[in-house]
């Protein structure tokens, strides 16, 4: 039995952005070929999820800054 399409999309989606499965391994489930040259066999994460300094407190406009620029 296989889910509604949204449904499979959304467990795609979560899967592919940690690293969980790849781009190819989605398409195999799909019933779709494998991309070229391998491109679709690599795994992701997304690196733009960090812990920001401030204990849970907003950051001001430098500070955030600081945090974009990779500064302390």
């Amino acid at each position: 039995l296989r889910g509604d399409f949204a449904s499979r999309m959304a467990g795609y989606s979560s899967a592919l952005q940690n690293g969980e499965l790849s781009v190819d391994e989605v398409r195999d489930m799909e019933g779709r070929n494998a991309l070229a040259d391998g491109a679709g066999s690599h795994y992701h994460i997304q690196l733009n999820q960090q812990t920001l300094p401030g204990g849970n407190q907003p950051l001001t406009s430098q500070a955030a800054q600081l945090v974009r620029l990779g500064g302390q």
